[in-house]
Protein backbone atom coordinates (compact mmCIF):
# COMPACT_ATOMS: atom_id res chain seq x y z
CA UNK A 1 0.00 0.00 0.00
CA UNK A 2 1.17 3.56 -1.12
CA UNK A 3 0.83 6.54 1.23
CA UNK A 4 1.19 10.33 0.21
CA UNK A 5 1.98 12.19 2.97
CA UNK A 6 1.35 15.81 3.10
CA UNK A 7 -0.03 17.18 -0.01
CA UNK A 8 -3.89 17.16 1.49
CA UNK A 9 -6.05 19.73 3.12
CA UNK A 10 -6.63 18.71 6.27
CA UNK A 11 -3.85 16.86 7.85
CA UNK A 12 -0.21 17.30 8.54
CA UNK A 13 0.85 20.32 6.94
CA UNK A 14 4.46 19.07 6.77
CA UNK A 15 6.55 15.74 7.66
CA UNK A 16 10.01 14.55 8.18
CA UNK A 17 12.31 11.67 10.23
CA UNK A 18 13.41 11.94 13.11
CA UNK A 19 17.08 11.03 13.87
CA UNK A 20 15.54 7.01 14.52
CA UNK A 21 13.76 6.91 11.34
CA UNK A 22 10.47 7.39 12.61
CA UNK A 23 7.76 9.90 10.42
CA UNK A 24 7.07 13.17 12.25
CA UNK A 25 5.25 16.53 11.52
CA UNK A 26 6.33 19.76 11.21
CA UNK A 27 4.51 20.02 14.67
CA UNK A 28 6.70 17.70 16.40
CA UNK A 29 9.54 19.07 14.69
CA UNK A 30 9.23 22.62 15.78
CA UNK A 31 7.96 21.18 19.25
CA UNK A 32 11.51 19.47 19.52
CA UNK A 33 12.78 22.51 17.84
CA UNK A 34 11.35 24.28 21.29
CA UNK A 35 12.42 22.29 23.74
CA UNK A 36 16.00 21.79 22.38
CA UNK A 37 15.92 25.86 22.25
CA UNK A 38 14.63 25.88 25.92
CA UNK A 39 17.35 23.07 26.74
CA UNK A 40 19.81 25.85 25.61
CA UNK A 41 18.07 28.67 27.06
CA UNK A 42 18.39 26.78 30.25
CA UNK A 43 21.91 26.15 29.70
CA UNK A 44 22.50 29.89 29.29
CA UNK A 45 20.50 31.10 32.12
CA UNK A 46 22.95 28.25 34.15
CA UNK A 47 26.17 29.82 32.52
CA UNK A 48 24.86 33.29 33.36
CA UNK A 49 24.32 32.25 36.81
CA UNK A 50 27.85 30.34 37.32
CA UNK A 51 29.73 33.65 36.13
CA UNK A 52 27.78 35.46 38.58
CA UNK A 53 28.46 33.59 41.46
CA UNK A 54 31.91 33.08 40.28
CA UNK A 55 31.82 37.42 40.11
CA UNK A 56 30.42 36.92 43.54
CA UNK A 57 33.14 34.69 44.87
CA UNK A 58 35.91 37.28 43.26
CA UNK A 59 34.30 40.72 44.85
CA UNK A 60 34.12 38.21 48.22
CA UNK A 61 37.78 37.45 48.19
CA UNK A 62 39.11 40.65 46.96
CA UNK A 63 36.67 42.50 49.77
CA UNK A 64 38.36 40.27 52.33
CA UNK A 65 41.87 41.02 50.93
CA UNK A 66 40.92 44.66 51.68
CA UNK A 67 39.77 44.10 55.01
CA UNK A 68 42.68 41.90 56.07
CA UNK A 69 45.11 44.46 54.58
CA UNK A 70 43.41 47.22 56.86
CA UNK A 71 43.44 45.05 60.08
CA UNK A 72 47.19 44.79 58.97
CA UNK A 73 47.41 48.43 58.81
CA UNK A 74 45.61 48.88 61.70
CA UNK A 75 47.63 46.63 63.85
CA UNK A 76 50.99 48.31 62.74
CA UNK A 77 49.58 51.77 63.24
CA UNK A 78 48.96 50.14 67.09
CA UNK A 79 52.32 49.55 67.44
CA UNK A 80 53.59 52.66 66.72
CA UNK A 81 51.46 54.72 69.12
CA UNK A 82 52.46 51.99 71.45
CA UNK A 83 55.94 52.61 71.11
CA UNK A 84 55.75 56.26 71.08
CA UNK A 85 53.78 56.16 74.23
CA UNK A 86 56.36 53.99 75.43
CA UNK A 87 59.14 56.27 74.63
CA UNK A 88 57.19 59.54 75.77
CA UNK A 89 57.26 57.69 79.18
CA UNK A 90 60.26 56.67 79.04
CA UNK A 91 61.65 60.48 78.32
CA UNK A 92 58.93 61.70 81.09
CA UNK A 93 60.56 59.42 83.37
CA UNK A 94 63.92 60.02 82.80
CA UNK A 95 63.61 64.24 83.49
CA UNK A 96 61.65 63.64 86.28
CA UNK A 97 64.51 62.07 87.39
CA UNK A 98 66.96 64.23 86.31
CA UNK A 99 65.19 67.57 87.66
CA UNK A 100 65.34 65.69 90.87
CA UNK A 101 68.72 65.35 90.84
CA UNK A 102 69.66 68.51 89.91
CA UNK A 103 67.36 69.67 92.49
CA UNK A 104 68.69 67.94 94.86
CA UNK A 105 72.27 69.22 93.70
CA UNK A 106 71.61 72.76 94.21
CA UNK A 107 70.08 72.36 97.25
CA UNK A 108 73.35 70.63 98.41
CA UNK A 109 75.51 73.64 96.93
CA UNK A 110 72.71 76.07 98.76
CA UNK A 111 73.46 73.89 101.84
CA UNK A 112 77.01 74.10 101.63
CA UNK A 113 77.56 77.82 100.96
CA UNK A 114 75.16 78.65 103.63
CA UNK A 115 77.08 76.53 106.24
CA UNK A 116 80.89 77.68 105.26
Amino acid sequence: MLMILGGGGGGMSGTGFNPQGEMISSWSQNAMNNQSNQGTLQMTQMNIAQMQQNQQQQLEQAQMSMYASKERHQLDMWKMMEELQTKIFETRQEVIQNRSKTQTKMFNKWTDTITK
